[in-house]
């Protein structure tokens, strides 16, 4: 089956309109995808696979190479914003994890140097480096 009916069957499978399925692709117009269906005119590289993503099939489906509609994508995909969302929150997650390490230690701190801390800040000395050092002295 060829490129263009593949994609208009998907298309009327999932009951999208031609509409629906340009706005998910990058810089097409209803009218520019119908001529992936009518002409045979070829998505780019990006969009073909936000077109694999929208249908939940490979592109090896779509381009008629394979009859199997899911299969391994050699393609990778650009990162989504999805993607940058998880990167920044397991960035976050990393950060959080050593501040709960820090804080793990200023605990086990002992009263002997609780006062040591008290006296050098009264001295001027609140330097955070200081603090660190102090804590984590034996």
């Amino acid at each position: 089956m060829s490129f263009r009916k593949r994609l208009k069957e998907l298309r009327k499978d999932r009951g999208y309109s031609q509409e629906d399925v340009s706005s998910h692709l990058d810089g097409v117009t209803r009218a520019g995808y119908s001529r992936y269906e009518t002409t045979g005119n070829e998505p780019t590289y990006d969009n073909l696979l936000r077109l694999a993503d929208l249908f939940g099939v490979s592109t090896d489906y779509l381009l008629g190479r394979t009859g199997e509609r899911t299969g391994t994508v050699v393609a990778s995909r650009t990162p989504s914003n999805d993607d940058r969302v998880l990167a920044a929150l397991a960035g976050i997650e990393a950060k959080l994890d050593k501040l709960a390490g820090e804080i793990a230690e200023l605990r086990a701190v002992n009263s002997e140097q609780i006062g040591e801390m008290v006296q050098r800040i009264e001295e001027n000395e609140t330097d955070i480096r200081l603090l660190k050092r102090l804590a984590t002295k034996e």
